[in-house]
């Protein structure tokens, strides 16, 4: 998408285009396996994931957590701020197109940082690709040193789980007002680009 984003909304039709193909490709044997089954499988929107092995979001409680309208909320919440996002990066910093590899970094790492925001569940394993490439994404941005250090201790604790649900609930927390700090941060002015 990134490739034809230079030639306007018909390289962008024709970016999007070429990605859904690609999808369809990779989708092939499933398709003709079962297609009607992998279809209904791949866009189950209601099915739940459990919320005691969730790492996420248990501070809300079993109830509010199980809610289709919260997962929609979610939903719709992520793709309003993604949209804003990058189009608050194509204003203020010229993303496209020829963006240079520090630019298409932020962008991807950011994106990342706004869907971890208002994912409704994420198990261990989902997180640990996330941990590992906050550093960078802070890094990217102009957050504080200090601040960037007390955002890693928080996201170093809140990371493991913690025995009794009542802590539990309360180190989520505070990782999820952490990520939205950072996710905050992320639609500030980035100094950092302006520099390129």
């Amino acid at each position: 998408l990134y490739r034809y984003s230079g030639k306007g909304v018909w390289g962008v039709v024709l970016g999007g285009i070429l990605i859904g193909g690609i999808q369809a490709l990779i989708a092939l044997p499933f398709l003709l396996g079962n297609g009607g089954a992998y279809i209904l499988t791949a866009f189950d929107f209601s099915r739940n994931l459990l919320w005691d092995k969730s790492r996420v979001l248990q501070f809300v409680g079993r109830i509010l957590f199980q809610l289709q309208s919260l997962h929609l909320g979610l939903l719709v919440a992520s793709l309003i701020m993604v949209t804003v996002f990058f189009v608050r990066l194509e204003r203020e910093h010229s993303f496209y197109p020829g963006a240079s590899h520090t630019r298409v970094l932020y962008a991807v790492l950011g994106c990342n940082q706004i869907m971890i925001c208002f994912a409704k569940a994420m198990y261990t394993p989902f997180l640990c690709w996330y941990f590992y490439s906050l550093p960078l994404l802070m890094g990217l941005t102009d957050i504080p040193p200090l601040h960037m250090a007390l955002l890693w201790i928080v996201q170093e604790v809140g990371f493991r789980a913690w025995p009794p649900p009542e802590l539990e609930s309360f180190v989520e927390l505070l990782l999820a007002i952490s990520n939205l700090y950072i996710m905050w941060r992320l639609m500030g002015r980035n100094k950092l680009l302006e520099t390129e």
